[in-house]
């Protein structure tokens, strides 16, 4: 994720000007952990597996509403394996993030082969390369 932000978005390691770094990893924010914050844009970044979970979308709401309580924007990271799982439902939470909180949230997934996030709701349904009964 941090080599996604300096190596595509061009966001430094370090703010010059504030003598600080500009991409914090496991970051304290109040009274929660965010895995990924920077500064210069006021952006927190979840990675969330969602392994293990028995209702995913009720975690990544209660993930949204404590990190937005905070001020900064969010971008919620889905690794592709669950988020082809979770596919269908997922693009349906894209479209209500959008609608209740805007760009302030975002949710995306990876691209592993070109090594860029793809956002949710362009997740595509994964080709069958079997014929179907």
């Amino acid at each position: 994720m941090v080599e996604y932000l300096h190596n595509k978005l061009e966001i430094p390691f370090k703010d010059l000007e504030k003598g600080k770094r500009s991409i914090e990893t496991e970051f304290s924010l109040g009274s929660i952990r965010l895995d990924v914050y920077v500064s210069s844009q006021n952006l927190a970044i979840e990675v969330e597996t969602l392994y293990g979970e028995p209702v995913p979308l009720l975690k990544l709401r209660h993930d949204i509403e404590t990190r937005l309580e905070y001020g900064p924007n969010l971008w919620i990271v889905i690794p592709p394996y669950s988020a082809m799982l979770l596919r269908k439902e997922l693009v349906e939470f894209a479209k209500y993030v959008k609608e209740r909180y805007g760009d302030r949230v975002k949710v995306f997934t990876i691209d592993i082969d070109k090594k860029e996030l793809i956002p949710i709701p362009r997740l595509r349904k994964p080709k069958n390369s079997s014929a179907s009964s």
